[in-house]
Formats: structure tokens, sequence, C-alpha cells
């Protein structure tokens, strides 16, 4: 693209860079020692070992999709080199960069398959590759069983958005693919996009639910950005988005769904991100006793609930995917808390909640021992009418939920934001909830469960419910409400201008919405 410069006020365009066409010419900053110990854990994403530049691949949303350069290779020699010199640092994760890896020649793919099992052989790395699912087949996948887990973007699986992003969806293909990938038991994460054009609030769950009957190891939500030189910035009017004119350029909104409504999907998006990837058997799968298989753990799945009053949990193994709540209400020794949650993940229970009182977590360094065993998800009653009243309760309560709404790094390099589930009762007016809530607002990912209190379910305080809502969202928090409170918000959002088709479409959300934990199970 060559260099922009001002001179004399004037910007100055140079001719366009020469393309490299032998990536082994350039200089490679793993060999050069320039990447910084620790780098591997910045923002999750692990140390990028480059194999490929350019795409043949359009996506209107990726800055790769409008360049016409033809796909280039790092040879097998290259990246042998750059993978000897980063196992021997012992990085706890390298990302295969190579998004067509899938399309590769199979002698690259077999080469390819050896240097990543030499990285895990010698230094147990977590090695993440990308592919995508409708160009898997059975001898492809005989050359990603090396990988610790497969990265696919299906991104939306509404065909008027992928046409209109230039990303084919064959339903079947894709299927296909990813039970070849089951079949070989080669565990992978899908990755959807939120504020693409004609994305519906329906047809984006429709999406989420495609994707979790296929029991993906993690499910994860990107937020649109309209990055500079791709096809949807310069047709961003056509398509009504509101976006932040500073990098990276967030997607505020569209015709399809207007601001406030991306933000209520991107809310609950993050919801069902969170209750399903952080799980104990995902971010401890090294743990040879943890079970594979996975379910969406939300509100009202089935799981087991113990009282820690009856003592230790038991030790018999769980069963795969399942749940555990444990129960602590009262005053508990910082001990028995500790000895219960690891008794729980040496039985492989891949998700535990700890329902406990505020008086118990006093010690910041009971989280910190809480959460590197396993307990991702907190649950809390907080008292409105106390929180008022009681100075001391309000206190201790208001530190508690801000210690937890931060992030912790766990064994082996993962960090976790623990969900934070607040379940408010004895609410006497509004302004009780909204002091609460104004301590997290802008703390990601809290759950206010409202939909038990009758106060607050009462039909003259929905409208205060849905300025709550609209509140609580753009930090990707959620008010969890019950489903006759939700058609409520359901048709004020109605009332914004767009074609969300929200009206017509509003009790197939709710459905979803309710199988997904989203709202509660009263229905008054």
């Amino acid at each position: 693209s060559g260099f922009v410069y001002r001179q004399n006020e004037q910007s100055i365009r140079n001719r366009p860079a020469d393309v490299v066409s032998d990536l082994d010419q350039l200089p490679s900053p793993v060999l050069a020692n320039m990447m910084p110990a620790g780098s591997d854990n910045k923002n999750g994403l692990g140390i990028m070992l480059e194999g490929t530049r350019a795409c043949p691949f359009r996506c209107a949303f990726c800055f790769e999709g409008d360049k016409q350069t033809k796909t280039r290779f790092a040879s097998l020699e290259r990246l042998r080199a750059e993978a000897t010199f980063l196992s021997n640092r012992g990085p706890h994760h390298i990302h295969m960069l190579d998004p067509i890896l899938c399309a590769s020649r199979r002698e690259r793919l077999e080469g390819l398959g050896d240097i990543l099992r030499t990285i895990r052989e010698r230094s147990g790395t977590f090695i993440s590759v990308e592919a995508y699912a409708d160009l898997i087949t059975p001898a492809v996948a005989d050359c990603l069983q090396v990988g610790s887990v497969l990265d696919i973007g299906l991104q939306s699986i509404n065909q008027q958005t992928t046409k209109s992003i230039l990303r084919p969806f064959k339903r079947e293909k894709w299927l296909r693919g990813v039970q070849y990938l089951r079949e070989r038991d080669i565990k992978f994460n899908v990755y959807l996009i939120s504020g693409l054009p004609f994305e519906t609030v329906l047809t984006f769950l429709q999406g989420v639910e495609f994707t979790l009957r296929e029991n993906p190891f993690r499910l994860f939500f990107n937020e649109l950005c309209l990055l500079n030189g791709t096809l949807l910035r310069r047709n961003a009017a056509e398509y009504d988005y509101e976006f932040d004119s500073q990098a990276p350029y967030f997607v505020y909104g569209n015709r399809w769904m207007p601001r406030p409504v991306l933000a209520f999907v991107q809310a609950f998006a993050k919801v069902i991100e969170r209750n399903y990837s952080y799980k104990a058997s995902i971010l401890f799968s090294s743990l040879p006793w943890m079970k594979a298989r996975h379910r969406c753990g939300m509100e009202h799945d089935a799981r087991l609930k113990h009282d820690l009053h009856n003592g230790l949990p038991l030790s018999d193994n769980a069963e795969p995917g399942a749940s555990i709540e444990l129960q602590g209400s009262g005053s508990f020794e910082d001990q028995i808390l500790l000895q219960s949650a690891a008794q729980v993940l040496l039985s492989g229970y891949s998700r535990i909640i700890l329902r406990t009182d505020f008086e118990n977590l006093v010690r910041p360094q009971t989280v910190v021992e809480l959460v590197n065993r396993g307990v991702f998800h907190f649950k809390f009653e907080l008292d409105l009418e106390r929180f008022d009243r009681d100075l001391q309760y309000k206190k201790l309560s208001s530190r508690i939920l801000s210690s937890l709404a931060c992030e912790f790094s766990v064994s082996g390099g993962a960090r976790v934001r623990p969900v934070i589930d607040i379940e408010v009762v004895n609410c006497s007016a509004f302004r009780q909830l909204d002091e609460a809530v104004a301590i997290l607002v802008d703390r990601l990912g809290v759950i206010w469960n409202t939909w038990r209190d009758d106060y607050l379910e009462a039909a003259e305080q929905r409208q205060q419910l849905f300025l709550l809502l609209q509140k609580v969202t753009p930090a990707r928090s959620w008010i969890r409400m019950s489903r006759a409170s939700m058609s409520d918000c359901l048709q004020r959002f109605s009332q914004i201008p767009g074609e969300h088709n929200l009206a017509s479409d509003q009790e197939e959300i709710l459905a979803f919405m309710q199988n997904l934990g989203l709202t509660g199970v009263r229905n008054v």
C-alpha cells in the first residue's frame, strides 16, 4: 500500500510497496528474539506463527478481503526453525496464523503437522490453528490431529448475511467437516460475529442455537469492526452503520440492529459465551480426568446441588459435561470452601458454581484460590432493603462484587473473568436496584436476576427495567428478568425504527432466550 505522509499541509502518497513473493526473505521477529517474555499470554491470543500472507477469500469484513495480492507461504524450513526456537522458550500458547491451512497441499499439511507435533512434545505448548470447516476432508482432518484446538470462523448462518459479506455458508459441507473433526476427537472453537448486515436478533439466535448443537470446545462472539479498506466500510452508509471513528472502529448499530438493540444482543451473547466457555473442563483440559464433552451451562441446566453444611461433596466421577452448584449459606471457614472446590474439580465436574454469602469471601486470596480450583461462577443474594439501610453490609457487598469483577490468571496461563450472578431480593423502591447496579455498571458480564422479586416484576416497573437494561448492556452485563418482562422490553425495542422484525419475531426470540437461560421461568 506504500506510505502516506503530510508535506506543506498536503497528503503525499507514494507508489504501492513491492510485494515480497518469498516470505523467507523477510527477517523473522521470532528468530531475532523480538518476542518479549510472557507475550504469548497478552490478550490470550498466544504468539503468532505466520504461515501465509494474503488470502484467496474476499470476506467483506476483513482487511485482507480487499487485496488482490497472491497468497504467499513461508517455507516449512523457516517455520520449523521458528517453532524450535519458540519451543525452547516454553511458551504457553502458540497460534498458527494460516487461514487457508485446510486448502494447503497434502505435503505441506503433513509437514506443518510434524512441526506442531514437535512443539507439543518438546514443551507441552497449547497450539491453536485456523480452519474453514467446509474445506475439511478426512485426509485434512488426519493432519489436524496434532493441534490442541482448531478455530473455526462460522460468523453467521443467515444466507442473506453470508452473501453480503462474501462468505458462503454451505450447511451440509460445514456439518460434514465438523463431523470429521469429532470422529478424530479434535477439539474446535467456533466464532460468530454480531452486527453483520441483514442479521436480526432472531437470525443471530438461530446461529447461536445451530452452533451449540454441535458442542464446540468453546464458543466466541466477535463484535464487528468496520476496518479501513474493507467492503463493509465502503458500504457503511448503505447499511446505516453507526461506528466509532477511531480504531478499531467498533460498530454501534445498523439497519437491522439499531444501536440499543445491538448492545442488547452483544450483552446476551457475552453471557452465553462466558457461561459456555468458562468451565473447569476447558481451562484445565490438560488434567487427564477432565471429560471432552461440554454443554451450554445456563440458568436452568440440570445440575447437582450440594449443601456444604452436609460436608464435602462425594468424590464419584461426574457425568461428562456435568455442572455442580456448591451452596454455602451462613459462615464457612476458607478451608471448607477450598477443599470442596478441589474435590469437585478432581471429580471431573465441567462447571463449578459457588453460591455463598459475601462474608465468606472477605479474604481476597480466598477468591484467587477458588478461581484456581475451577470456580468461575459466583452467585450471591443481594438484599436491597438491607443494602439501603445497613452501611456495613453495603460496603462489604460492594467490595466483594468489585473484587470479583476483574481478570484472574489460572494455571497454564489462561485468564478468567468470573461470572457474577446476583439475585436481588427484598426490593421496595427501584432506586435501591439502581444504586446497587451503579457499583458495577461499567464492569463486564454481571448478571442481575430480578425475576424472583415481586416488586421488580410488577407491571408498573417494566419501563424502569427496560431503562436499566439499556444502562447495563453497553458494558455487556445483563438483567435476567421474567419472560413477561422481557416480552415488554422487546415490544419497546420494536418501536425503534429499523428492519429488525422484532414485532413479528418476538415469540420465537423469547423461546430461544428462555431455552438459553436468558430469562427467568416465571411468567407473570
